[in-house]
């Protein structure tokens, strides 16, 4: 348990999420990022809202998981959606798919967005879990920073595959949906 802890606390000084979990972050914790809320110039009162929103996640009731996406993070960021401008949520989208990588393939305005068939979702859920349950089993085993490296390689093997399931104008679209290129601050 503390592995992953330590885990969970380093992760936010990576350039972009080396090793997911296979389950989605939210919006709203990259937004409170130094970082990522000066790219979006926040207002002090933009900042204080979202920070707020996160206080309070704690009070919304959690009733099932389903995809990779928790319904709490789901609400989270619908939340704090109005605090932002159109422009701020799309560049906060942006960098939260850069940051995810493709296992925002799981996300249902991701799998809307690029037209996703039934069978590539499936596709996507199968390989999402198996790294899922890879993820659960080798970080119980993690001791020192060192042991990580294998999980970051099969993250990326997953990653690789994620996008091998996309059609061409699929990749593309995705490729498009990351936006500018964000440089994430260690």
């Amino acid at each position: 348990m503390k592995a992953i802890l330590l885990l969970l606390s380093l992760m936010g000084f990576w350039q972009q999420n080396p090793m997911p979990m296979g389950l989605l972050s939210s919006r709203a914790s990259l937004a409170v990022r130094s970082d990522v809320s000066a790219e979006l110039l926040l207002d002090k009162n933009q900042a204080e809202k979202i920070q707020a929103s996160l206080q309070k996640v704690g009070d919304i009731r959690v009733t099932n998981v389903q995809g990779g996406s928790l319904p709490v993070l789901d609400q989270l960021d619908e939340t704090i959606k109005p605090i932002l401008t159109d422009d701020q949520w799309k560049r906060l989208t942006q960098i939260w798919i850069q940051y995810e990588g493709p296992f925002v393939l799981q996300s249902a305005p991701i799998v809307a967005d690029l037209e996703l068939s039934p069978d590539t979702q499936k596709e996507v859920a199968k390989a999402i879990g198996a790294y899922r349950g890879f993820w659960t089993r080798e970080i119980q085993k993690v001791r020192k920073t060192s042991d990580l490296d294998h999980i970051k390689r099969e993250a990326q093997k997953t990653g690789r595959k994620l996008l091998g399931l996309l059609s061409p104008a699929q990749r593309k679209k995705f490729s498009e949906m990351e936006g500018p290129k964000f440089r994430f601050q260690p």
